[in-house]
């Protein structure tokens, strides 16, 4: 487990990853956004989980107009395409995971 998390630690994608989050702190606008954007996220996930429709049209308009916003910024959209790529990359990695359990343990 741990080679598989030093190939990520490792690839040009986290790499970059990495040097735009060091951005994103010192630009105190794009921090206050990007807590905000993450605060909202976390809100919009728990009114799914309870299946309120209404509460969710509002957090995901909200959450729209936070990401539109940030979008105008230098360097956000290459961090969110990057996100978009580690995160599909993880997917593929964890499902081949929970292949080989499923094999190995005649699941």
């Amino acid at each position: 487990m741990n080679n598989l998390v030093a190939v990520f630690k490792n690839s040009e994608e986290f790499k970059r990853l990495e040097e735009l989050r060091a951005y994103f702190k010192r630009n105190k606008e794009l921090d206050l956004a990007y807590t905000e954007l993450k605060k909202v996220q976390k809100q919009l996930v728990k009114a799914k989980v309870k299946n309120d429709i209404i509460l969710v049209s509002n957090l995901q308009k909200n959450y729209d107009k936070i990401k539109e916003g940030m979008l105008e910024m230098p360097f956000v959209s290459e961090y969110f395409e990057l996100l978009e790529e580690i995160y599909a990359d993880l997917k593929i990695v964890t499902k081949e995971i929970e292949k080989s359990f499923a094999k190995d343990f005649k699941l």
